[in-house]
This record gives C-alpha cells, structure tokens and sequence, in this order.
C-alpha cells in the first residue's frame, strides 16, 4: 500500500504489525472478551494479517483466542465468545458467591482497596493517610472522597472489596495459564481509557511481561478501524463505549450502569441489582419497584429484591 493512500487506521495497523514481530506467538494467547478492543485484536489476527501478511499469519494464526464467561457479559458479547473463542473458561464462583466472600465492588479500584484495608482493621500510617487524605495523600488515586471516607466512619458501608473482578476474569486466566506452558496474555489495554491506565500502560509489555500493544491506541482511531474495515461491533457499544461485566458499580462515574440497568431483560436487572444493589444505593443509583425509581433506602436492596 502506498503511504499517500495510507488512512490514520492504515498506519496504526501496520504500526501495530510491528509490534507484534516483538513476541513469539507460541508463549501468548488473545484475553479475548468480546467486547471491542480484544475484539479488534481478534480481527488483526485473524482477518488482517491474511490479507496483509499471509506469511505472518500462517505462524500468528496458531495464537489461541481464550475467553472467560463470568455470567454477567451481555447476550451478544457472550455469542461473541461462544463464535470466536478457542476456549471460553467459567469461573469457579458464581458472582453472588464472589460478593458474599470478598465484598461489593462500589466506588472504584483504588478507594475500594483503601476501604478494604480499614475493614480489615489495617491502621497504619498509610492507611490512615489515604482515608483522611493527609501527608500528601490527597494526590492518591487510592484517597477517598468524602463520601466514601464519612460513611466508612459512621459505619454505613457494607463489606468493601475491588476483587470480584479477579474471581470472576483474572483467575480463570491464571489458571489456563499454568496449565498451559505458562503462556503470557495479548490483552486489548489502551491507555487512554482512564488516569490509571494512562499511567500503568506505557509500552507493549507489562513488567510481568503481558503484552499490550494497544497502549497507545485511542478511541479515535480505534473508531476509525472499526468504521474503514466495516468490523463487527456488539450493538451494546451503540449506548456505552466500554463494556465488561454488565451493572458494575465502576461504570456508575460514566453513566454506564444506569444505561446498562434501563436496557437489560427483567430477570438479568432484577439479578444485578440483588449483586450490587448495596453500592447502588451508596451511589444513588435508582432501583426500580414497582414500577417506580427510587434511589436511598433505609434497608439493603439485597432484602428488598429477594422478597
């Protein structure tokens, strides 16, 4: 292809070439999610390289798509999985058991884990720290907010934990991992997705060596190669622009979760709300009755919605 003819799209693929001649294709496998990063990985692999690169794709093409299904993926991303994966892995606990054993997801990662540790009766100085936001502690991304700090004090909150994501998707993949040659993951990370990954993701490879190469991808050009090359995209994408276990409470900043709440069947709301009902009404999040909306209640949705 001459460069003159070369889109934004056209130069990020071939760019995105050589930043796979950096690995060896028999240590790696796709995380593949369904969803629309990994799902472009999948397409350059697959689709691309043959039509690019037949020579690279024959030895590529051996790199195996490994998906997790935590029972929470859209209907569409799930097929996605289903159509695309070469291994699709469940995880051993369902999401109800995951939150009764290590807490509700609520505000985000970072002040999720500052809330664990407090919980768990951690009182050291930098815990301390980061709860009250002292000794420089305010430019933490693990400091908590006012809310989360005065409700942890009056004992407002329920059970706290950032780990349902790694029950549900991250030990599923530890394990295949082990029982397969120690492979390294391709993992469909861009950067510019948010403050912490900007400042995580800053070259192919993690220190543990997973390979990223869309760190410096953004979602513009992502936009483009979906758009140029006419690639398949999850209809859910046409209301949110990231996806993941659908109702999680870390999509509330962006809106996400109220979008995905008002789109999803009667039985899947009415189960997502039971799972993170606790963190909805911390939020203020509103949790349909009857037909009506309400958002603080003086009782744990948990109760509510078994009746």
């Amino acid at each position: 292809m001459n460069q003159t003819d070369m889109t934004k799209a056209d130069f990020y693929l071939f760019d995105l070439k050589t930043k796979f001649l950096k690995i060896d294709p028999s240590k790696y496998y796709i995380a593949y999610s369904g969803g629309k990063d990994s799902g472009m990985l999948f397409w350059f692999l697959r689709e691309w390289l043959k039509v690019n690169d037949a020579e690279m794709y024959e030895r590529y093409k051996q790199i195996p798509a490994v998906a997790v299904n935590t029972y929470l993926e859209w209907p569409e991303i799930s097929r996605r999985m289903l159509d695309n994966a070469d291994v699709v892995l469940t995880p051993k606990m369902k999401p109800h058991e995951v939150i009764a054993k290590v807490g509700t997801p609520c505000f985000n990662k970072s002040q999720d884990e500052t809330i664990r540790r407090y919980q768990n009766g951690n009182r050291s100085t930098a815990t301390m720290n980061l709860v009250n936001r002292s000794h420089g502690a305010d430019r933490s991304i693990f400091s908590l907010n006012d809310t989360a700090r005065n409700m942890l004090f009056a004992d407002m909150l329920p059970k706290i934990s950032p780990y349902c994501c790694m029950h549900l998707k991250k030990m599923p993949f530890k394990e295949w991992e082990k029982k397969n040659g120690n492979k390294k993951p391709i993992m469909g990370i861009m950067g510019s997705e948010s403050i912490r990954r900007k400042a995580k993701y800053t070259s192919c490879f993690t220190k543990s060596g997973k390979f990223t190469p869309l760190w410096d991808c953004t979602e513009e050009v992502m936009n483009e190669i979906y758009a140029q090359y006419s690639i398949p995209l999850p209809s859910i994408y046409q209301h949110i622009n990231q996806t993941g276990c659908a109702g999680c409470p870390y999509g509330i900043g962006l809106h996400h979760t109220e979008i995905e709440l008002a789109l999803m069947s009667e039985p899947k709301r009415r189960y997502v709300e039971k799972l993170f009902g606790d963190a909805y009404r911390i939020r203020g999040v509103g949790i349909k009755r009857n037909g009506q909306t309400t958002i603080d209640t003086p009782f744990s949705v948990y109760d509510e919605v078994a009746r």
